[in-house]
């Protein structure tokens, strides 16, 4: 189940990167912040069971995969961003990532109810476009 979850939520992230490609910045971001949580909250009760599961070197390896595909699918998106151009994509796109991933683990550990998901995606994209553009090169 663990890496079906994983899976289906870098799906969703290469999915939304793939179709972000050349477009600005913003439009990335909520893009893929928008694919990410619908992605976690569309099973909230398997992405909490799985938080308090992931915890043993298996779990742990196949958590670090889908990071991973995730955070190659964010950088070679930003790579074609229209308005901004990006140094060290690697760490920029592995930042990104970790961030979106903490701010759900949090919300949902916190057992945060289905409402306050709106203006999540909303705070999680400034969150995200802020970091984005303050460490990019104007295009």
């Amino acid at each position: 189940m663990l890496q079906q979850h994983l899976d289906h939520v870098a799906d969703a992230v290469e999915r939304a990167c793939r179709q972000s490609h050349g477009e600005r910045v913003s439009t990335m971001v909520d893009s893929v912040v928008h694919a990410f949580v619908d992605a976690k909250m569309g099973r909230a009760d398997v992405s909490m069971a799985l938080y308090a599961v992931a915890t043993g070197r298996e779990e742990t390896a196949l958590v670090k995969k889908g990071g991973k595909r995730a955070q190659v699918a964010l950088a070679s998106m930003l790579a074609t961003a229209s308005d901004a151009h990006f140094d060290d994509l690697p760490l920029i796109s592995f930042l990104v990532f970790s961030a979106m991933g903490g701010v759900m683990r949090a919300t949902l550990e916190g057992g945060a109810p289905p409402r306050v998901v709106r203006p999540l995606r909303k705070q999680l994209a400034l969150l995200c476009r802020g970091f984005l553009m303050s460490v990019a090169a104007q295009a």
